[in-house]
C-alpha cells in the first residue's frame, strides 16, 4: 500500500475519532472520500457477512477456527470474524449517516433521530452482530478463504506490517478506547463484550486488524 493510500485511510480515521465534534454546517464531501470508502468496505464487508451468520446460527462454538492459516499466523476465529462483521456494519452505517447529513441521500430520518454518525453507526452495528444473517454461508466461508490465502501468500513473498501500519492499527484500537469511555464502559474489554460479542478481547480485535491491514497491503501493492 502506497503512502497516499495510507494517508487517505488517517482521513478516514480522523473523521471517525472528530465526529462528535462536527458542526452543524454542512460540509462539501472531499473527493477522495467516495473511492476509499469503496476500498475499505470491499476488504471488510463480504468477511464481516459471515461473522454475523457464523456467530447467530450456532455453526461453530466460541474459539473455534473458521478458517485455518497454512502459515499459522492469521486463522480466522469466531471472534475475528465477529469483529470484522462489527467494523463492516459500523462503517456503513457512519458514512449512510454522514451523506444523508450532507444531503446526498434523502434520507432525514436518520439524522432526526441520531445527533450524530458515531451514535447512529454504534447502535446499527450491535444490533448486526446481535441478528442473523443466513443466506449464502458457503460462498462467504469462501471469502475468508481468500483473507486467509492472501495473508499466506503474503508472508511466503515477504510483505509484513510495518512500523507506519502497526500504528494505523493501534489509532484503531485507541478509537475503540475513546468509544469505551465515551459509552461509559470500565475498560476496553467491557465495551468490546458488551457492545460488539460477549466473548470478544482486545486480543482477538488486533488479531483482525492485522490480517486486514496485511490483506489490503498485499492486494493493493
Amino acid at each position: 500500500m502506497g503512502k497516499g493510500s495510507r494517508n487517505r485511510q488517517r482521513h478516514v480515521q480522523e473523521q471517525l475519532n472528530s465526529s462528535g465534534r462536527q458542526n452543524k454546517q454542512a460540509k462539501k464531501a472531499p473527493k477522495w472520500l467516495t473511492p476509499l470508502i469503496s476500498i475499505l468496505l470491499a476488504a471488510v464487508i463480504l468477511a464481516g457477512l459471515i461473522a454475523s451468520v457464523l456467530t447467530n446460527s450456532g455453526i461453530i462454538y466460541r474459539n473455534r477456527i473458521i478458517v485455518e492459516s497454512k502459515t499459522g499466523n492469521y486463522d480466522i476465529t469466531q471472534q475475528t470474524a465477529t469483529f470484522l462483521a462489527w467494523q463492516s456494519a459500523y462503517y456503513n452505517a457512519y458514512y449512510y449517516w454522514y451523506y444523508a447529513y450532507l444531503g446526498y441521500i434523502t434520507d432525514k430520518t436518520v439524522t432526526a433521530q441520531y445527533q450524530s454518525a458515531d451514535a447512529y453507526a454504534f447502535d446499527v452495528a450491535r444490533y448486526t452482530v446481535q441478528n442473523t444473517l443466513r443466506d449464502s454461508v458457503q460462498e462467504l466461508v469462501e471469502t475468508l478463504v481468500d483473507y486467509v490465502a492472501v495473508c499466506d501468500a503474503a508472508e511466503k513473498a515477504g510483505v509484513s506490517l510495518d512500523d507506519e501500519d502497526k500504528s494505523e492499527i493501534n489509532s484503531t484500537l485507541d478509537w475503540l478506547k475513546d468509544m469505551q469511555g465515551a459509552y461509559g464502559f470500565a475498560n476496553l474489554n467491557a465495551f468490546l463484550k458488551g457492545a460488539i460479542d460477549t466473548g470478544m478481547k482486545k486480543s482477538d480485535i488486533k488479531h483482525a486488524l492485522e490480517i486486514v491491514t496485511l490483506y489490503n497491503k498485499y492486494i493493493l501493492q
